[in-house]
């Protein structure tokens, strides 16, 4: 199977047709449980246990939202990794001018490193939350307004969950591919661009 060009055109050939399986399988895993929860067997079903009425169907998007979230971070550190080594690495430890006595460039690379850790796991949580958030407010929205008004006014919500669900997963497919190529980017440290032109 062939990557799409826009896939291409975004990541490059080699990195694209790598990144193509895994963000195909988000966009459908993701696509396909936004849509299974709209079913309606996934409310009604409920078991009395001794501590009440427990659900026994219940979607798995609102569920798996954190470990779709380390899916894609895995992708992305991965394709660093593919792609620069151990440069990618020293995005996170860039210490190397410590050790030659330049504090200053030393702290600025320490600096440095910390914003781009603090960036992956900003990424991981928004991630994570954006997710959560649009498939928990679509099952919320139709259980409401399914008790709240008749089956002719539920239907449209139907209609735009239908479409979010495919947005939501386009988006987080199309996140993983950006940051994963960017993450294959290499980027000059700040020892880099004072050998480069003038130092500090």
């Amino acid at each position: 199977m062939r990557a799409p060009s826009a896939n291409k055109q975004t990541a490059g050939e080699r990195l694209g047709r790598r990144l193509f399986p895994v963000a195909m399988t988000l966009f459908l895993y993701i696509a396909m449980n936004s849509w299974l929860a709209l079913l309606p067997v996934y409310g009604p079903l409920t078991w009395q246990s001794g501590h009440g009425r427990v659900q026994l169907l219940r979607g798995a998007g609102t569920g798996v939202t954190l470990p779709l979230a380390l899916v894609s971070s895995l992708v992305v550190q991965a394709s660093g990794l593919a792609v620069l080594k151990a440069a990618y690495l020293g995005r996170f430890a860039q210490a190397g001018s410590l050790l030659r006595g330049k504090w200053v460039l030393g702290l600025v690379g320490l600096l440095t490193g910390l914003m781009h850790a603090m960036n992956e796991f900003a990424r991981l949580l928004s991630f994570t939350f954006r997710l959560f958030g649009t498939m928990t407010a679509g099952e919320v929205l139709i259980i409401v307004s399914s008790f709240l008004a008749p089956l002719a006014f539920v239907l449209p919500f139907f209609g735009l969950e239908l479409m979010f669900g495919v947005i939501q997963a386009a988006v987080c497919a199309g996140l993983t591919i950006v940051f994963a190529t960017l993450a294959a980017q290499p980027e000059h440290s700040p020892t880099q661009r004072s050998q480069s032109g003038g130092g500090v």
